[in-house]
This record gives C-alpha cells, sequence and structure tokens, in this order.
C-alpha cells in the first residue's frame, strides 16, 4: 500500500500509473488470500484506466483479463467469461488478430470454458490459440507456449514460504 500511497501523490489518484499498482495490488490479495480485498482493487485499477487511456485501450484489456482470472478462480463464471470476450476484443482491434497476447485470452477463455463442461467451444478457441501459436515466429512463442509463465513467476515471489502450494486459475503450482 506505500507505493499507491507513493504513487497517489505523486501523480494524483487517477493517473494511469495509479491504476498499474492497484493492478498488482489486486494480484497480491488474491495470491494471499485476501478475496474480500481484490474486486474493488481491480475495479477501480480498471475505472482509471478506461477514462485515463480510453475503454479500448490494451492495459484496459490485461485488467479485464486479471479479473477474469480471478473471477474463474472465485467460481463466477458468469461474471468472468463477458470479461474475457471483451479483453479479447480490445486485443485484437488494437494488435491483430494473430498477436501473443491474444493467445492468452483464447487459453484463458478455453479452460473457463472446459471447467463449464463447454468442451466444444474451448476446443474451437484451443485450436485458434495453436494456429496462431503455429505463426509466431520462436521468440514470441516461449511467452504464450507456456500460460500460467508470468503467474508461477508471481507465485514464486509472492509465496510465504517454499513448497507451500499457490493456486491459479485452478493450477497448483508448488515451489
Amino acid at each position: 500500500m506505500r507505493a499507491l500511497a507513493i504513487r497517489e501523490k505523486a501523480l494524483g489518484p487517477d493517473h494511469p500509473r495509479v491504476a498499474r499498482v492497484l493492478s498488482n495490488l489486486a494480484d497480491v490479495a488474491r495470491a494471499e488470500g485476501r478475496t474480500a480485498e481484490v474486486e474493488p482493487l481491480f475495479r477501480r485499477a480498471l475505472a482509471i484506466q478506461e477514462e485515463g487511456l480510453g475503454p479500448e485501450h490494451p492495459r484496459v484489456a490485461g485488467t479485464l483479463t486479471r479479473m477474469a482470472i480471478f473471477y474463474a478462480a472465485q467460481g463466477r463464471a458468469a461474471d468472468a467469461e463477458p470479461l474475457l470476450k471483451r479483453a479479447l476484443a480490445i486485443r485484437e482491434k488494437a494488435q491483430g488478430p494473430d498477436h501473443p497476447d491474444v493467445v492468452e485470452i483464447l487459453e484463458n477463455h478455453a479452460k473457463l470454458l472446459r471447467k463449464a463442461s463447454r468442451d466444444p467451444e474451448a476446443a474451437m478457441l484451443e485450436a485458434r490459440a495453436r494456429t496462431i501459436q503455429d505463426k509466431l515466429p520462436p521468440s514470441s512463442r516461449l511467452r504464450s507456449s507456456r500460460p500460467g509463465t508470468d503467474r508461477r513467476c508471481l507465485a514464486r515471489c509472492l509465496a510465504p514460504k517454499i513448497g507451500e502450494p499457490i493456486d491459479f486459475l485452478g493450477v497448483g503450482f508448488k515451489l
């Protein structure tokens, strides 16, 4: 919270960099099991981004995706799915339909659909993600072909102690 206070004092409470701190704090709160704090942090970050950067900015898509992952982990698929659809539309418009960031959203959406036993829809998204990955140069594939890599790094940084399991979108990691 100190980082948030510093950013707010230096830049003002509605600056996009404040939104980045809020999103990061939401991820930390989630990893630490303080779930009641997560949604308000994400919502404030999203409001700041939409106002300061515009509703179709790629950073908005990133926050929407992170919120959707949180909702999915809470069993709130009905709340998560529209966020993933909106994030996908933003990414495709801003970065193109074959951008590596599109793959991450497709994979997260497919996981959500699989949990809801919507396997045919999930298979279509997974196939699209693979098609995009196959078109990417090897340097771009590394990030997108290993979903969860960024979350594993986050889990490693936030783990209270080595060996304690961390769960992200239903995938457990042990450090």
